[in-house]
């Protein structure tokens, strides 16, 4: 993708980030291109190499109608393999790492899964459970919040992101 500065951008994990400027730099006598990413919902700043953006994630946000529809799939029932609940820590970093909003939804959907049995037991979920759902529930409320606006995020049951 030819992002440009200014562009809204997704980033996997983190949300929508802006472009602020692309920058050069001479790394082993070649001169590298990095995007300088500022994310809306916190003071975070990176450089990710312009050549690297696809690889790692980047993309423009969801259209609004596509966004909603996606949004539909959040509180259904998710197949997940034994092997996969049993390392959830991993099955939850390669969805997040996507940066796709239906895996986002994914791992949303498991963990409260997870959460709601787990409470029928009067048991709770691992750090681990509570940090990925977090992780996944900020990512999903940032790109929801600029696609379709604050007010949008109780309809989904996403609550309202921490500043």
């Amino acid at each position: 993708m030819d992002f440009k500065k200014g562009d809204k951008i997704i980033y996997p994990f983190y949300g929508v980030s802006i472009i602020k400027k692309i920058v050069s730099e001479e790394i082993n006598g070649e001169q590298v291109k990095y995007f300088e990413l500022s994310f809306v919902d916190s003071q975070l700043t990176v450089l990710v190499p312009v050549l690297l953006a696809g690889k790692l994630g980047l993309r423009y946000p969801l259209a609004k109608k596509e966004l909603a529809k996606t949004l539909k799939f959040l509180g259904k029932a998710t197949a997940v393999s034994e092997e996969e609940l049993l390392d959830l820590e991993d099955y939850s970093n390669n969805k997040l790492r996507t940066g796709i909003t239906k895996d986002t939804i994914e791992v949303i959907n498991v963990i409260r899964k997870i959460v709601k049995e787990k409470s029928l037991i009067a048991k709770k979920i691992s750090i681990m459970e509570a940090e990925n759902l977090k992780r996944a529930q900020t990512f999903l409320q940032s790109e929801v919040a600029y696609v379709m606006g604050k007010n949008s995020l109780e309809k989904y049951k996403l609550g309202v992101p921490a500043s």
